[in-house]
């Protein structure tokens, strides 16, 4: 039983393989590849919703990916409560799963997809949440147990069963496994890391980060009908989620702190892009005294009598954590040009989470001058910067500014502050370049 756990509180990964119930094998790899018979191989998807996840968007990708790179689309099965609330009862899920598994013929692999909510049962035991789970029925709990029993009872044939959970608690629900193993079937479980929980979906994306790059990973590095190549899937979407994850501030606004310590500035650190200091300067921003992607922003900034107020200026632990992104050789923007990940909904998403992690540092530190649009403007021509140096043919333009408004907005909604200049200046920009 291959198990992949994606944790959505915690950047734990854990990878175990074994072949026996008696010897466990820890190591710091997958095994390098799967081996199977795609026509005879099937995939389950299963989608509870819930408050916290973008549930139904996962399941559809991840079993969209699987029909076009891995088996066959008549084998996928996708099952969610947005559809259909009665499939997701405890017992239509065993029924499913079974008859799904029982499928499996020789040399084939059981794929087995889960989004939604986790509870801990007992101090060692979790349970997936059913759209009928009931704490006081244990006939609707669903543990790492269950599924291997549900295994048990129709004796599978799979060679492979690779179970992918996307959830809170994964890697204890992946733990648990290697307390009910099967005799004779390759086992190894993976919990993979996760951008922060409070960007789990990106309009971007269209699914959550640590789905996207997981279903990135498959497109790009599925060799062959038949060969799963495990550990390369496995290494590129821990690097991406890693990565995707530093470029994550977010302010607490009941702490009244960063999740993240940020280094304290030097002089040098502070430095502005030269044709940003030319707005701060009063300088002409037209005839291009800036990149032309961002002219239709830069006609919104005003001045007053004695020049840019303090509003105007983003806070100094703002520039430091931005070089800190666009490092060229060690930065998370970097190391996703790397691996190739940086595609237009990628580049699409980092600048609206740049935008959403610069108000949480602005908040943090100045909160009067955080709904400033002149702030505002300045910091999508600081994001915009930040991302064209590690990526020059990165776009960035008025959809990208549309986009980053609402993350933007967002924060500080979250922290009771005013949005409606901000929301005022977005509805400008969106009239005037007619998106």
């Amino acid at each position: 039983i291959g198990v992949v756990a994606h944790n959505m509180n915690t950047d734990r990964f854990l990878v175990v393989r074994t072949k026996d119930l008696s010897h466990f094998l820890i190591s710091k790899e997958p095994p390098e590849c799967i081996s199977y018979e795609p026509t005879n191989s099937f995939f389950l998807g299963l989608g509870i919703e819930n408050s916290t996840a973008p549930v139904e968007q996962d399941v559809k990708s991840i079993a969209e990916c699987v029909s076009r790179t891995v088996l066959p689309r008549s084998n996928v099965s996708v099952k969610v409560t947005s559809s259909n609330a009665m499939a997701c009862v405890a017992s239509q899920i065993a029924k499913e799963f079974k008859r799904q598994a029982s499928q499996v013929r020789r040399d084939g692999i059981f794929m087995f997809y889960y989004a939604g909510a986790v509870v801990q049962i007992s101090e060692d035991r979790y349970s997936l949440v059913s759209s009928d789970f009931d704490s006081g029925d244990h006939s609707t709990f669903i543990t790492a147990e269950t599924l291997v029993s549900w295994l048990k009872d129709i004796q599978s044939e799979a060679k492979e069963v690779l179970m992918i959970f996307s959830c809170q608690f994964a890697d204890k629900i992946a733990s648990a496994f290697y307390k009910n193993l099967l005799q004779s079937i390759n086992i190894s479980a993976i919990a993979l890391p996760v951008a922060n929980a409070q960007t789990t979906i990106l309009s971007p994306l269209k699914c959550s980060t640590c789905n996207y790059f997981l279903c990135q990973a498959i497109n790009t590095n599925f060799a062959s009908s038949g060969i799963f190549q495990l550990k390369r899937i496995y290494d590129k979407t821990v690097t991406c989620c890693g990565a995707f994850s530093e470029l994550i501030v977010t302010y607490d606004p009941v702490l009244k702190c960063l999740n993240r310590q940020i280094c304290e500035p030097t002089l040098a650190a502070t430095r502005k892009p030269q044709y940003i200091s030319r707005i701060l300067e009063g300088d002409e921003v037209d005839g291009g005294r800036v990149p032309g992607n961002l002219s239709f922003l830069a006609k919104h900034f005003t001045r007053g009598a004695t020049g840019p107020s303090n509003a105007s200026f983003l806070h100094h632990y703002v520039d430091v954590w931005l070089q800190s992104a666009e490092n060229l050789e060690t930065g998370p923007l970097a190391v996703l040009r790397h691996v190739n990940a940086l595609s237009e909904e990628v580049i699409s998403a980092v600048v609206c989470v740049l935008m959403s992690s610069l108000a949480s540092i602005q908040v943090a530190f100045e909160p009067a001058s955080a709904g400033s649009t002149n702030l505002v403007i300045i910091a999508f021509m600081r994001v915009s910067a930040t991302v064209t140096s590690v990526c020059p043919e990165a776009n960035v333009g008025a959809e990208h500014f549309k986009l980053s408004c609402q993350c933007y907005s967002e924060v500080l909604s979250a922290c009771g502050l005013d949005t409606k200049s901000v929301r005022g200046l977005c509805d400008k920009v969106c009239q005037e370049t007619n998106i």
